[in-house]
């Protein structure tokens, strides 16, 4: 009787760990915006934007139709429009905004594996239309084209509608002496004008992709 009551007793305690260690689990799953939150401290958690692969970034600007932003949390512009972009995008019922985690790491100076320089000169060919050419050490165009980032492209049906490349002209790193007399590059905050005019720019921009202003979810 003790060894049932004993054997009772072990797998009701086993049970109890497993149902713990699942609630866990559960409560410790990240959300695909509470990720991007982490990338980007200023956004917050209840944002649009969705994680998708080279590959699916490729395919989309090919043939599908939706909003793709192309950047990396280092850059001081990206860390600034992302908010806007996320704003903008709510108040047209926007739910996604799908971006490259890693797409710092696919740039050809970043010696990317074979498949992601492979998705980025892909990238490269597709984009042709809307990006700028690369500069030599003088400032003179070459004849290559860079990818350039932020840039915010809008998409319908495999073809760009739209775009938004950085976030305003002039808006360029400034230099000041720390308290260390050594000089440091800094990026002015936008103002709360400057961020509603970029917002009311990529809302007419969203509006190329869809046609319309989307009130169901899009």
């Amino acid at each position: 009787m003790k060894k049932v009551l004993y054997s009772i007793l072990i797998l009701l305690t086993t049970i109890f760990m497993v149902g713990c260690t699942n609630n866990v689990k559960k409560e410790n799953k990240e959300t695909e915006a509470e990720h991007f939150s982490s990338l980007y401290e200023k956004v917050d958690k209840d944002n649009v934007y969705k994680r998708i692969s080279a590959k699916d970034a490729v395919d989309m600007v090919k043939e599908g139709t939706g909003i793709l932003y192309l950047g990396f949390n280092t850059c001081p512009w990206c860390k600034q429009v992302v908010g806007v972009l996320n704003d903008a995008a709510k108040d047209k019922d926007i739910t996604s905004v799908y971006y490259i985690e890693n797409f710092y790491n696919m740039r050809p100076d970043k010696n990317a594996n074979p498949e992601n320089k492979k998705e980025y000169n892909e990238l490269l060919k597709l984009l042709d239309d809307v990006l700028p050419y690369e500069t030599d050490e003088n400032g003179n165009d070459t004849d290559k084209k860079v990818i350039r980032v932020p840039i915010i492209l809008f998409i319908q049906n495999g073809k760009i509608v739209s775009y938004h490349s950085g976030t305003y002209e002039g808006h360029e790193l400034k230099a000041k002496i720390d308290e260390n007399g050594k000089e440091v590059k800094y990026l002015e905050d936008l103002t709360e004008e400057q961020k509603n005019q970029i917002k009311e720019e990529l809302k007419q921009d969203i509006e190329k992709v869809y046609n319309k202003t989307c009130n169901t979810g899009c």
